[in-house]
């Protein structure tokens, strides 16, 4: 086999801080789709010394191996994506990428010759810019109404303490931190350290659908609390 393609695991940014310098961006962007209906990228390829080179194209989404017939894995690889960071920070990074410079000259340029060369049309990045607060808005605290992830949140791997991340520099607000906390316990599935921080949280929220979101994780942890007790 020459190539190993991937799932794309796309990840969404619902909430406060949406990414820590130094930490793994999936303990600040859990909620994730997976397009299981197609390949998405092609991170593995393997280049023999007896036989044309094999080219990555724009993103690795696809690849050239000058009309050789390449086998490919039948297994694929989970790839977790993510595309943004802090709304700002990310805002800073397209605008540097798709707008012209003081040369009228743009980044963006060499990737579009490529893009058409693969028959796409349309500057996927030009239209993230576009769309960038509208993206924000419509994800703002997806993680409060998500009951389950499409992969396993606690198998990410993790070089640090969570609990030990500081965030001095990043002006979290004491209601961010409870719903990252939260969100971080109801995703590995421990309601009963998850609870007390929704309930905290809840009693900073002003705005009412958030009010609501808070309410119906704190009756699922208690759900889920009462039955584990039961059990035991």
């Amino acid at each position: 086999m020459r190539a190993v393609g991937g799932y794309h695991c796309a990840h969404l940014p619902t909430h406060a801080p949406f990414y820590v310098s130094r930490a793994h961006p999936i303990d600040f962007m859990p909620v994730a789709r997976i397009h299981v209906e197609k390949v998405w990228k092609f991170t593995l390829l393997r280049h023999d010394k007896d036989k044309p080179d094999i080219f990555a194209g724009s993103g690795a989404h696809t690849y050239l191996a000058g009309g050789e017939s390449i086998r490919e894995s039948e297994e694929k690889l989970l790839i977790h994506h993510f595309n943004y960071r802090k709304p700002d920070v990310t805002k800073c990074r397209l605008e540097a990428l798709v707008l012209p410079d003081a040369r009228g000259k743009r980044r963006i340029d060499l990737h579009n010759l490529r893009e058409k060369s693969f028959g796409t049309k349309h500057c996927t990045y030009q239209n993230r810019l576009e769309y960038l607060a509208e993206l924000y808005a419509k994800n703002a605290l997806l993680n409060l109404s998500e009951s389950a992830l499409c992969y396993d949140y606690a198998r990410a791997v993790r070089w640090y303490d969570v609990h030990a991340l500081a965030f001095e520099d990043e002006a979290l607000s004491v209601f961010d931190k409870h719903i990252w906390m939260g969100t971080h316990y109801f995703f590995l599935g421990d309601y009963a350290s998850a609870l007390p921080c929704f309930q905290k949280a809840l009693s900073r929220a002003d705005n009412p659908v958030h009010r609501g979101l808070l309410e119906q994780r704190i009756s699922f942890c208690l759900s889920a609390s009462d039955s584990h007790r039961s059990a035991l």
